[in-house]
C-alpha cells in the first residue's frame, strides 16, 4: 500500500504505526496516480504544531479531517517526528524522480472530470477501429488494394463523431497536472506495433482515434498489458505496451464507464511527446513514458 493512497487509508497506516510502534519508510512510496487537492486546511494544521511546509506537503495526500484525525493517531502512539521525516524523505525521493523524468515538478490534483453523456452514448470503440483502418490504409500500411466496406466510415459513423469531437469541446480544461495510464496486448506485426518500436525520445505522434486511459496504473497494466501472461505474449507473437501519460494542466480528457474500474477518453488522434521508452526484448514489452500536448482547437463550441 502507497502514501499516494492515504485518501482512505491514512487512517489504515496510522493504526498498522500504532501497532508496530515505529515507521516503515518502505510503505511509503509515494504513487501520485491517486493525489487529492490542496485542501484549504494549512491553518489547521499550523494549530497542532505542523510546520506551513510540512501542511502543505500533508495536504497533497488527503483531506483536512482525515489529516488531523490520522496526526492525532500518530500522536498517540509517540510516533508523529519519524512519520513526517519519512514522509518528507519519501517526498523528496518522488519530486526528484520526476524532475529526472519529467522535466520538473508535477502539480498533481484532483480534478473534477465530466462524463458527457450524449458523447459517451456514441459507439467510441467502433468509431476509434474504422478511423484507425482508414488513415492505416491511406498511409499504406494495410495490404489491400482497397479497404473493406464494413470498415469504412459511414455518413452515421461521421456524424456520431461530430458528437464525441462537440463533448470533448464542451469538456473544461484541467487545471493540474494528471497522470493516466493505458496497457494493451497487439501482433507483433500490427502497423501500431511496428510504429511505437520505431519511435525516438522527443519524437511527436499521435495516439489514433480516442484512447482509452485510466488513472490506476494497477488497473491499466493489470488487466490490459497483459501482466502474468509474458509466456502466451512470446509463444503468440504479440506485443505488451505499457503508456504513462502525464496529462498536463490544458488537457482535455473525458471521464468514462466501466464494469472494471474508473477510465477515461483522450481526444481524437491525441498528440504525444515521447519522453522516454523502455524495451523489454524478451518479454516482447515496451514501456513508453509520454507527454500528452493539449490540443488548443478544442475549444468551447456550445
Amino acid at each position: 500500500m502507497t502514501i499516494g493512497k492515504l485518501c482512505g487509508t491514512f487512517l489504515g497506516k496510522s493504526r498498522v504505526l500504532t501497532n508496530a510502534g515505529k515507521l516503515n519508510p518502505a510503505n511509503l512510496r509515494l504513487d501520485t496516480n491517486c493525489l487529492e487537492c490542496m485542501s484549504n486546511g494549512t491553518y489547521d494544521l499550523m494549530q497542532m504544531g505542523v510546520s506551513r511546509s510540512d501542511a502543505r506537503m500533508l495536504l497533497r495526500y488527503g483531506s483536512k479531517n482525515e489529516i488531523i484525525e490520522g496526526l492525532k493517531i500518530y500522536d498517540q502512539a509517540g510516533t508523529r517526528k519519524q512519520f513526517l521525516e519519512a514522509l518528507r524523505a519519501e517526498t523528496s525521493a518522488e519530486l526528484q524522480a520526476q524532475r529526472e523524468l519529467w522535466g520538473r515538478e508535477l502539480n498533481l490534483g484532483k480534478e473534477k472530470l465530466v462524463y458527457n453523456k450524449e458523447a459517451c452514448e456514441q459507439d467510441i470503440m467502433t468509431i476509434t477501429s474504422k478511423w484507425r483502418a482508414e488513415k492505416n490504409f491511406k498511409n499504406g500500411q494495410l495490404k489491400c488494394k482497397e479497404l473493406p466496406e464494413e470498415v469504412k466510415m459511414t455518413a452515421e459513423d461521421l456524424a456520431a463523431k461530430e458528437i464525441v469531437d462537440r463533448g470533448f469541446a464542451q469538456l473544461p480544461r484541467m487545471k493540474h497536472d494528471m497522470m493516466q495510464y493505458r496497457g494493451e496486448v497487439i501482433s507483433a506485426s500490427d502497423p501500431w506495433a511496428k510504429k511505437v518500436s520505431s519511435l525516438k525520445e522527443g519524437e511527436i505522434f499521435e495516439m489514433p482515434g480516442y484512447a482509452w486511459t485510466t488513472d490506476s496504473k494497477k488497473y491499466a497494466f493489470g488487466n490490459y498489458s497483459g501482466d502474468g501472461a509474458l509466456d502466451f505474449i512470446k509463444t503468440m507473437n504479440r506485443m505488451s505496451i505499457k503508456y504513462h501519460v502525464l496529462c498536463p494542466e490544458g488537457t482535455k480528457i473525458m471521464a468514462s464507464r466501466s464494469r472494471m474500474g474508473q477510465e477515461f477518453v483522450m481526444p481524437c488522434d491525441s498528440k504525444m511527446r515521447l519522453v522516454k521508452k523502455v524495451v523489454d526484448k524478451e518479454n516482447n514489452t515496451i514501456e513508453l513514458f509520454c507527454e500528452h500536448i493539449p490540443d488548443k482547437s478544442l475549444n468551447h463550441r456550445g
